[in-house]
Order: structure tokens, then sequence, then C-alpha cells
């Protein structure tokens, strides 16, 4: 047992004495700058570029043995043919080792690792070729399997007490794309790090990206509790903090600022990113919710994610973006989702889909597919109520309104109605439905629309609804396969209450009835202008049991009758309208112009025949109607009309929508049946011969055309 004893303190002796032997021996039998040549004539055989190392290498061992390795500047020169002098070039680099756990156990162990200074040139021309696509050609020489052979075996750990990355930075020049990234002032802090300890992340640097002589700037800073699973190639986060703003032309001058918070693990075995508790901001507006993402190269997704209410109204001030002034002061003021997220690189489920929308709540699902190539989507929508007329743009100078709803004519008339680009890539197929929709004043329910996108074709079939009592049907398709787009739409109303529909479209009480109508129209053109100015097609209406209100017949008649008499117009109830138990006619539409040859209307007091043009173009009216007194009216004379019975009356209806005017042509009338009248008296009084009789003398007897005044209007 003594021989034993001696011999092990022998041999601790001798092991001291060696450690002792090797902390002085080896920076003194050993200097590494005297293989810097060799080093560098390395790399160049292996790269052909040059590796300069200007400053001194030190290397040194502690009591401890740790190996403190330090270098000074470096560089790695830059592929032939690029301006950039170096390829990458360091100013500091240093390292601290353990040896004993790495003789002993085969762990490696970094005491300190440093880096300062590093700047990378990356550079693309615009012939495709880079500056560092040599590298990973050398990295794959015929001999790169023997160098994976004869590698060192595998760690059994990794320790690291100390990192610290500072004053990093990458330059990319795209010539390809126009394009220059550059990656500024990085900064790494982290430890001490132990495979399943977890240690403290620091992460921040610059991002200036320049494109089309636009230049957005960023900054990203990063804090986390880090943990490494080495053995099982996993890495944990939590606690993750991140904040960013962005910069760029059109933001405010402050910039956006982003912050982001959750907890996060990345399985590179399994392929699998999982991340909970996510919370993203952008000034108020907010996503929460947590994802899963397997397989890196299918990106296999599961997520469930909310965005609460917020304005958007406030966002868009916030990104900068003007929005227009619509007729609702608080539109977009409260908007926010959740939804669930399923599918993979190719093809993106989201169900359910629960969007509020202001006062505007809907549900269902939303397919993307062939992301990344040509994208196709399919929307299912159901919402509760949507009111267009909240939307409706307020007008401008310039612009005037002219429905109670507050559609604007007049500066932005012309513009671009139909996107022909965008439909020209559009694949969509959609099914939305409504329990109420609200637009132009009118509300519809039981909304169905049903419509698809492909090729540059738009399909809508059907639109339909309940409307006021009736039903709306409507099929529409926009082919925008050429630049000047073919438009067809044909749309049927069928019992529709027509007092209530104007009512509610214009807040008057200008008609009543029951209406049916049938429009088919054809036209081509992308503004509002030249569809209307090339519209074709066909028009037919019937209305029953209505009234026109503004037209007011009976009243003009009896005007004009007593102007031409000379009496005082009749004082009559402003609310007398022209009433008809049915009205019909039929048109057709030639370049925006409708031509009507066969309106029908009657009522107990007289019937109406009339033709005439409506001109959408120029927004103007012009009809001629025929209008015939009942025989039945009023004998005793109480509607002032019984001498007008089974009489023609030519009246007339033209100008603008905004100030038609109306008028009878009474007088006409009236000196027809007083020549009619002469004549018949002529006839009776004069003889062949022309001598007069009954006593009509050139004295002062009563005229012929007196008599016959008095006889037609009874004095």
């Amino acid at each position: 047992m003594v021989k034993i004893m001696k011999w092990l303190g022998i041999g601790a002796v001798a092991l001291v004495l060696l450690l002792v032997a090797l902390m002085v021996a080896v920076p003194l039998l050993v200097d590494p700058n005297d293989y810097k040549e060799s080093l560098a004539g390395a790399v160049q055989e292996r790269t052909g570029r040059e590796l300069s190392i200007p400053g001194e290498i030190d290397l040194s061992v502690s009591m401890q043995l740790k190996v403190v390795f330090g270098l000074g500047q470096l560089s790695l020169g830059n592929a032939p043919g690029f301006p950039a002098q170096n390829f990458a070039a360091v100013e500091q680099a240093r390292i601290e080792l353990a040896l004993w756990p790495l003789i002993t156990s085969k762990q490696l162990e970094i005491q300190t690792l440093i880096l300062d200074g590093l700047r990378v040139n990356l550079h693309r021309r615009n012939d495709g070729r880079s500056n560092w696509q040599d590298l990973l050609a050398a990295d794959d020489s015929p001999d790169q399997e023997q160098q994976k052979k004869a590698a060192v075996p595998a760690l059994s750990g990794l320790e690291v007490g100390e990192i610290r990355l500072s004053n990093i930075s990458v330059d990319l020049i795209d010539e390809q794309v126009g394009r220059n990234l550059a990656l500024k002032e990085m900064a790494v802090t982290a430890g001490p790090i132990s495979s399943g300890t977890p240690f403290p992340l620091s992460l921040g640097f610059g991002l200036d990206l320049e494109q089309q002589g636009e230049r957005s700037v960023a900054r990203v800073d990063l804090e986390s509790e880090l943990t490494l699973f080495v053995d099982e190639q996993r890495v944990r986060l939590k606690d993750l903090m991140l904040q960013a703003s962005l910069k760029q032309p059109g933001f405010p001058e402050a910039g956006l600022e982003f912050k982001g918070e959750g907890d996060s693990e990345i399985d590179l075995q399994k392929q699998l990113l999982t991340v909970k508790d996510m919370e993203l901001h952008l000034e108020e507006a907010e996503l929460r919710g947590s994802l899963r993402l397997e397989d890196f190269t299918a990106l296999n997704i599961e997520a469930a994610l909310a965005i609460p209410a917020f304005s958007l109204k406030k966002l868009a001030a916030s990104l900068g973006v003007e929005l227009p002034a619509f007729q609702a002061g608080d539109a977009l003021t409260s908007v926010g989702a959740d939804f669930e997220v399923n599918g993979n690189g190719q093809r993106l489920e989201i169900a359910p889909l629960n969007i509020k929308f202001d006062q505007s709540v809907f549900k269902g699902q939303l397919v993307l597919a062939g992301i990344g190539s040509k994208s196709s989507y399919e929307v299912e929508l159901h919402g509760d109520r949507l009111d267009l007329d909240r939307y409706a743009l307020k007008p401008t100078a310039g612009e005037t309104t002219t429905k109670k709803s507050g559609t604007v004519t007049g500066a932005g008339q012309g513009g671009q109605l139909i996107p022909v680009s965008l439909l020209r890539g559009l694949d969509f197929r959609g099914d939305l439905r409504l329990d109420s929709l609200k637009g132009g004043g009118a509300e519809l329910t039981q909304v169905v629309v049903q419509g698809t996108a492909a090729d540059g074709r738009l399909q809508v079939k059907p639109l339909k609804a309940t409307l006021y009592g009736g039903t709306l049907n409507v099929e529409a398709e926009v082919d925008a396969r050429t630049d000047n787009p073919q438009l067809r739409v044909q749309k049927d109303l069928k019992q529709v209450n027509l007092g209530d529909l104007v009512q509610a479209m214009t807040g008057k009480d200008e008609f009543s009835g029951t209406l049916d109508m049938d429009t088919a129209v054809t036209s081509r053109g992308v503004t509002r202008d030249d569809i209307v100015s090339q519209a074709n097609g066909t028009v037919s209406l019937s209305c029953t049991d209505g009234e026109i209100k503004k037209l007011k017949i009976l009243k003009v008649i009896r005007g004009a009758r007593a102007l031409y008499r000379g009496e005082a117009i009749p004082t009559v109830a402003e609310e007398e309208a022209t009433g008809f138990a049915r009205l019909t006619a039929t048109g057709v539409m030639k370049n925006g112009v409708i031509l009507n040859e066969d309106l029908q209307a009657s009522s107990e007091l007289m019937a109406v025949n009339g033709r005439g043009t409506v001109d959408l173009v120029k927004e103007h009216l012009d009809y001629q109607l025929d209008i015939r007194m009942a025989r039945g009216v009023n004998r005793d004379d109480a509607t002032g009309l019984a001498e007008f019975g089974d009489r023609v009356i030519p009246y007339r209806i033209s100008g603008p929508f905004s100030d038609l005017k109306q008028s009878a042509a009474v007088a006409d009338l009236l000196k027809g049946e007083i020549k009619n009248l002469l004549m018949k008296e002529l006839g009776g009084k004069i003889a062949p011969s022309g001598d007069t009789t009954d006593g009509a003398t050139e004295g002062g007897s009563p005229s012929l055309l007196e008599q016959g005044l008095k006889g037609l209007f009874g004095r």
C-alpha cells in the first residue's frame, strides 16, 4: 500500500510538472506566427484567394489548462472581377479553450469567444455570377468525402462561458434585381452556455435596403432565455421579447414600431417549430395565438390566431396612408378576426374564419392554393349585415351628391371601374351570403352572391335577394382578356314595392305600385363613361296599382286650360298625383340611349300612350304622351275636365333627370276644337253663294268667331 501511495504521489507530482512544462513550453516552443505563410498558402490553394494575417497570433496556456488563442486582423481576398478588395475581414478574434475536458471526456469547453469588427462583402453581378459561388464549389471538392471520414469523432458535450460578437456587418450588392442590402452593427451577447441549461441571449442589428431608388431602414432587438439541447438538436426560447422599427418612404417620419413576445422551440431532428403565447403588436393592432410548423421543406402548418378589434383608421394614419372620407365618421374603427390555419406551402385552409367589420360580423372559410406560383382563392362567408352606404365617399370640391345615400357624381365619374390587370391574374371562387345588405339607400335581405374568376373572366351567377316584398336576380360577366373589357348584365325584378324602394333610395315619396322589370345589357370599357356610352340591350317593365306623384297630369291640364281662357289657375291639393291601374313599356338601348315606342298606362280617369328616349349618357329624358280622358269623367265638372272626355291631349316631359319639365298642349287642342266648331257654324250660316244669314252684318253683330268661342266655353 505504501508503494502504491508512493507511486501515486510521484505520478501526481509528475503530472503537475508536466502541466507546468506545457504552460511554459507551448508558448516558447510553438509560435503560431511561424505557420502564417503555410496557412495562407493552403487557403490560396484551396480557394484561389489570398489570406492576409498582418497582426500577431497569440497563444498561451494557463495553470488551469486554458488555451488562449488570440487573432488580430485577418482578411480574405475577393473573387476576381469584383470591386471590393476583401471578401471578408475581421479586426479581432479571441477564443479561450479548456484542454482538460477535451482530453479526458471529449467535451469542448469554450471559456470565452470574442469576435469584433467582422465585415463581409457579398456581390452578385448582372450575369448572375457571385463572389461566393467559388467558395461553395470548393466545399464540394472530390476529397470532401475523405475529409468527412477523417473528421474528428463527435464531441460528447459543449460548454461555452461567454460569447461576445460586436460590430458585425454584411453588405449584399445584387445587380440582378437592383438591390443593396446591408446588415449593420450586429451584436450578440450570450452565455454561459451549457447543454440543457437556460442562459440569457441578447441580439441586435440594423438593416438598410435600397431598391428602385427607395431606401428602407430597420432596427431589430431581441432578448430571450435560450436553452440548447445539443444531443437532441433542440433550441428553446422562453420569454422572447422582440422590438423592431421600420422607416421607409410613405411612412411617418418617426417610422413604425413593432413589438412581439412569446415562447418558441425548434427541433432540428424532427424539423419542428412551435410558438406559444405569441403576441405581435403594430401600433394598436395586435396578433395573438400559437402555431406549429413541421417539415421545413413542405412547411406543414397548424395555427390558431386572433386579431382583437382595433381601429384600421388609426393604423392607416400611423402608416402614413390617407383613407378617403367616408359617410360614416366611425367607419373602419372596429376591425378584428379570429381564425385557424391548416395546410402547407402549397395549400392553406383558414377555417373557421370569424371577422368583425365595424357593425358587421362574418363567419366562413378561406382556402389559398398554389402559394408561391399562381394562387387561387376560395371564399365562403355568411354575414349578418353590411351597410355599404357607411363607406360611400363624401363629395369633394367639384362633386355633387345626388342621392340620400351619398353617391357622388362629377369629378370622379370617369374613373376606372374595372381593374383589368387584377382580373387577368385572379383565380377565385366565392360564395357570399348576407342576412341584410344596404346600398344606395335600398336594403336587400337574404342576399346570395356566387362568383368565379379565371383567365381574365369574372362571372357573378347568381346574385339574388329579397327586395321590398319582391325578388332581385342578377347574372353578370366581365371579360377582361382584352384591353377593352366586355360586360354582360341580365337583371330582373319581380313584385317589388316601387314606393318603398324609391323612398329608401331617394328619401322622397314619389312613386308607388308593384314593379316587374327585366333588363339585358352588354357594353365595353373600363370607366363609367365608356360603359354607359357603349351600353346596348333591352328593357321591359310593368307596374300595377301605382302612382307617379311628380307627374301632375291633371294639374298641368287644368292650369293650361285656365291660362288659355284667361282664368285664374285653379288651386288643387299638391299631393294630387297621376295614378294608374297598370303601366307597361319596353325599350331598346343603343349606345346608352333607351328608345321606347309603346308606353301604355290606364286608370279610371285616363288612358296614356307614349313614346320617348332616356339618355343615360347625358342624363336627359324626352317623352311625348298622348292622354285621353275617360268618357265617364265627372260630367258635373267637379274635376274641371269634363269637356276633355274622349279628346287626346298632347303631354310632354323633358329635361335633365334632376329638373324635369312637364307641359300639356291644351292650347293646340282648343284651337283645333274652335276650328272644327267654326267650320260647323260656317257650314250652316253661309249660303253657297256667299251671302250671310241670321242678321250677321258688319254693323256690330257678334262675329262667328265670338259665337264659336261662347258655344265652346258655354258663355
